[in-house]
């Protein structure tokens, strides 16, 4: 009985040890399999690198602005606050027509601020109410570059003495930014011709085109694509407005395969 428990036994322990080293067979052949995928994997990522040429392009032009943009008004102040508004009113009202005069739409005039405030003087430790402060500014389209300075004379004449500049800009940017594009591209492409001669590849079409981050940028800028001026508003002469140049810039990345 004890023989056939010792064979029995000994039987098992032969079975526990084939089978464990049948597993650790499978675990090693599937890490293996592994390994030579990843390594696969990592090659093929290798080979797509090694077969692509990336390189960026920018275009620029530089135009003449077509539109100004007067950021100009009335500050008026009094001690009473009904006469500080209709004074105010007043002078605005003889500068729309004069602005009608000059040709200007009304859909080019468009009230940007209206605001009213207290203003006080400190005098010997105490606040004195002064009087209070209207201010009406106006943001007018000038469409013909060579009429702004005409424009701020006449309302300046008219009363206008608040002025928060002069921004100046194109109207169809967007004819001239494809302008910009095509002198990027050409520009791409002139770099990936002379990088794949001097690294003895040839390169093939496109693989992808990107369009450049920022993709449009006009300088010299302000806000808006548009650049300023600053100018006194004293009536006194003419004001000498030059307009200057605007350059719309374009961005692309390309990437090229080679071999």
């Amino acid at each position: 009985m004890m023989d056939n428990r010792k064979l029995i036994y000994m039987l098992v322990g032969v079975f526990l040890v084939i089978s464990a080293v049948a597993i650790t067979g499978i675990i090693a052949a599937r890490g293996a399999i592994g390994s030579d995928a990843n390594l696969n994997i990592e090659r093929a990522g290798d080979k797509v690198r090694n077969n692509t040429l990336t390189v960026t392009g920018t275009g620029k032009i530089s135009v003449k602005p077509d539109v100004a943009y007067l950021e100009v008004g009335v500050r008026t102040l009094d001690k009473d606050a009904k006469k500080a508004q209709d004074e105010n009113k007043a002078i605005m009202n003889t500068i729309m027509t004069k602005l009608s005069s000059l040709n200007i739409e009304e859909k080019d005039i468009q009230t940007s601020t209206y605001s009213i405030w207290p203003r006080y003087h400190y005098s010997n430790n105490r606040e004195n109410l002064e009087g209070y402060e209207v201010e009406n500014m106006l943001r007018i389209t000038v469409r013909r570059i060579d009429s702004v300075g005409d424009v701020l004379d006449a309302i300046s004449k008219e009363g206008a003495n608040r002025s928060h500049g002069i921004s100046f800009g194109i109207l169809n940017t967007d004819a001239i930014y494809e302008q910009a594009l095509e002198k990027a591209i050409d520009e791409a492409k002139s770099k990936a011709e002379v990088m794949a001669n001097k690294a003895g590849v040839t390169i093939h079409k496109p693989l992808a085109i990107y369009e450049g981050n920022p993709p449009r940028e006009i300088y010299p800028s302000s806000m808006d694509g548009r650049y300023s001026v600053e100018y006194e508003m004293d009536g006194d002469g003419r004001v000498p407005i030059a307009a200057g140049q605007l350059e719309i810039e374009a961005h692309v990345t390309i990437v090229y395969g080679v071999r």
